[in-house]
């Protein structure tokens, strides 16, 4: 309805040189680069809520990636999750699951969910959250940005989460703190669900249930994962 369920591209022409190579209802692909460096691709999607429609969105993927070479990083709102655990609350009834489809298009492109922090889940309505909005990339991009990650937004006026890339890690004069950073490994550990349940029961604030979700997930990803 109104302006939403489209893709606006908007950028600084002073910074970036970009050119539109391919567009549709639900994907614009770049190719762009920053003052005279190496060029990359960018594909902004947004992912049709009917999962009809949205095999559409897979299928020009899977095109891009047959013919990309440069590094390839895509963003948006896919309107579908890769794992059972990118859902909390609401009711089961008529919740199909994972998107299998949106598995196989990952999986077969050979993309990589990107790192983030922040709040795991980018939509929110009622008591359901969901984790519809991500960056993907292929292995060259990581290369290219070893310490690219995006940042989840805090929810405004929107039932989404704002998702911001961070190309660079942000100067920090406290270089001894890591940043807080969500890895996509975490999601597939049979654990994971039951650590998001134990740690968010709580019953004073968002802030409070973040603070100690965000605790509870250090001190696991420690045990389980050796700190990484």
């Amino acid at each position: 309805m109104g302006h939403s369920g489209g893709i606006w591209c908007l950028w600084d022409a002073g910074i970036w040189d970009v050119v539109v190579l391919d567009y549709s209802n639900q994907l614009v692909h770049f190719q762009v680069s920053c003052n005279n460096s190496d060029s990359w691709f960018l594909s902004a999607c947004y992912g049709s809520p009917q999962r009809a429609t949205r095999r559409s969105l897979w299928s020009n993927i899977h095109s891009l990636d047959d013919n990309t070479s440069l590094p390839w990083c895509l963003l948006g709102d896919f309107n579908a999750i890769l794992h059972d655990h990118e859902r909390q609350g609401g009711s089961s009834k008529g919740f199909s699951g994972a998107c299998n489809e949106f598995q196989n298009c990952v999986s077969d492109s050979s993309l990589i969910d990107l790192a983030f922090i922040g709040w795991p889940f980018t939509w929110k309505i009622g008591n359901l959250v969901d984790r519809l909005d991500r960056g993907l990339s292929n292995l060259n991009w990581q290369l290219k940005f070893p310490e690219a990650y995006l940042k989840h937004l805090l929810l405004l006026k929107s039932d989404h989460s704002p998702i911001c890339l961070k190309i660079a890690a942000d100067p920090s004069p406290n270089r001894g703190r890591r940043p807080f950073r969500f890895l996509a490994a975490w999601l597939s550990h049979p654990n994971f669900n039951e650590l998001v349940h134990q740690s968010w029961h709580v019953e004073n604030s968002w802030t409070e249930g973040l603070l100690n979700f965000k605790n509870s997930l250090k001190k696991w990803n420690s045990n389980v994962f050796g700190d990484i």
